[in-house]
């Protein structure tokens, strides 16, 4: 089979299956600019519509929008987070390695490209091998076990999870997510950011 095709295919039965308990009940919205509310089964998470945007990792406690900007409130779960972490580095890495020609090098790309999780040479050569094309569904189990490694080391996840609640803005026209933030962290950047007095949670 075209490894291509055997990549694509892994990448369908991630999606499939990132949360557990994804099935009845499941819920979306769409918040505009791309970005979505879903929730699946045990976990709920704000979703961009490119790989290589940024969304806000499960659990979301709360939400609400307008035309410039998404506010969330988020219950960081661990168990859920490591999930869409190992969805992350297999749809990232994957297609950066195996489909790169296929993809327009934007600022998020970019991004990713300069952040640790691409450029450790360690985690770089670990995450490469478990997302070859011909990589079995046990490869799983082993880039959940990176996945770990990553929220316990990197400095974003270290700060996202040294709280019980995190805040988060999203700037639609910029593309730019803010936060983890504490509560009164996020009301300072709200200021700053000039976010309508209107937008709260409900």
């Amino acid at each position: 089979m075209n490894k291509y095709l055997i990549f694509t295919l892994l990448i369908l039965i991630i999606l499939l299956n990132s949360c557990l308990g994804a099935g009845v009940g499941d819920v979306s919205g769409e918040l505009g600019s791309g970005y979505s509310y879903l929730a699946e089964g045990s976990c709920s998470r704000i979703s961009p519509n490119f790989t290589y945007k940024e969304g806000v990792y499960p659990n979301i406690k709360n939400y609400s929008f307008d035309e410039n900007f998404i506010i969330v409130e988020q219950v960081p779960s661990s168990k859920n987070t490591n999930s869409y972490v190992v969805e992350d580095l297999r749809s990232k890495y994957g297609f950066l390695l195996y489909m790169k020609d296929s993809i327009k090098i934007t600022k998020d790309v970019k991004k990713f490209m300069q952040s640790k999780i691409w450029t450790d040479s360690i985690w770089h050569k670990e995450i490469s091998r478990e997302v070859l094309p011909e990589s079995n569904v046990r490869s799983f189990d082993t880039l959940g076990k990176i996945a770990s490694k990553i929220i316990k080391e990197d400095p974003y996840f270290k700060e996202m999870f040294s709280r019980k609640i995190n805040y988060y803005i999203i700037d639609k026209q910029k593309q730019e997510v803010y936060g983890p933030f504490s509560k009164e962290n996020y009301l300072t950047k709200r200021k700053e950011l000039k976010v309508s007095e209107t937008l709260v949670f409900e």
